[in-house]
């Protein structure tokens, strides 16, 4: 399961580093996945900071569509992932 952490990890430091948040929230999420894993606090944030970008900070509308997309299939895979480690998998 570690992997899939490192996996989890990975696709969201992508993510947050190809869309136009403020630097100081970058930097301390950058921070907190290299000291952690992925939390549903963390997602929280990046959502709230997400929402409040406005759409004209991006290059295009089509880029503001795909950055709320990408981030709600992140963190859908990522509620999945976690309720999935809540069962037992063994007959």
């Amino acid at each position: 399961m570690a992997a899939k952490n490192r996996i989890e990890k990975q696709k969201l430091l992508n993510f947050i580093s190809g869309v136009p948040f403020a630097q100081e929230d970058l930097a301390r999420w950058q921070d907190e996945l290299a000291k952690g894993d992925v939390t549903q606090d963390l997602l929280n944030d990046v959502h709230e900071k997400l929402m409040a970008i406005a759409p004209d900070q991006f290059t295009s509308e089509w880029l503001h569509l795909k950055a709320t997309t990408e981030f709600g299939n992140l963190s859908r895979q990522w509620r999945m992932s976690n309720a999935s480690k809540q069962f037992s998998h063994r007959k």
